[in-house]
């Protein structure tokens, strides 16, 4: 899981990534560049963080204090300032729409939330 995770990350970093195969083992069409991201998994928040990509943070987990520690905010300086549009089980969608993301990172659980994969998919974002 670790390993699909970081080659995600990977290439939302460096911007050449088409497609790529998730968790679920679905093939996940990106854009070609990356520049907004909700995460709502503080396992992926952090990934994103150690590897410099968190100016492409728009968006995090709500209980990023609980599962991080308040400490954290000496690593993403900002981050209590930014929304907090769901978390590992639930997630705003209208809060989610506002942030305009390219790519929503949510965990395995959520997406098994049947009646959330067709909302989301109608709303055309990318998870």
């Amino acid at each position: 899981m670790r390993k699909v995770l970081l080659i995600f990350l990977l290439f939302l970093t460096f911007g050449f990534a088409d497609v790529i195969k998730d968790q679920l083992g679905r093939e996940v069409n990106l854009p070609k560049e990356v520049n907004r991201i909700v995460v709502l998994q503080h396992q992926s928040l952090n990934v994103l963080v150690q590897i410099g990509a968190k100016d492409k943070i728009v968006g995090v987990l709500q209980s990023w204090e609980k599962q991080l520690a308040s400490e954290y905010k000496r690593l993403f300086n900002g981050i209590e300032k930014l929304p907090t549009p769901g978390d590992l089980k639930t997630i705003n969608f209208e809060s989610i729409l506002k942030l305009k993301p390219d790519v929503v990172i949510v965990c395995k659980m959520l997406y098994e939330m049947r009646k959330r994969e067709k909302i989301v998919k109608c709303l055309g974002v990318r998870y």
